[in-house]
């Protein structure tokens, strides 16, 4: 059971990171993670701050587990 732990720790941890580096500026791996319609053009068009928001919602789980 603290192996599970530990993981889910590890993975709310990471995608906490890659969200919050997306809010203060990074655009590592940004676009691939927006889907596209057929026309090539992105569906969703998150702006900076939603990042952060999910990016501490990802660190207050990770912190919780």
């Amino acid at each position: 059971m603290i192996v599970l732990s530990y993981m889910l720790f590890s993975i709310f941890l990471a995608l906490s990171a890659l969200h919050l580096s997306w809010g203060f500026g990074s655009s590592w791996g940004f676009e691939d993670a927006i889907p596209e319609n057929e026309d090539g053009k992105p569906m969703l068009n998150p702006k900076k701050i939603d990042s952060i928001i999910v990016g501490l919602g990802l660190l207050m789980l990770a912190v919780f587990t």
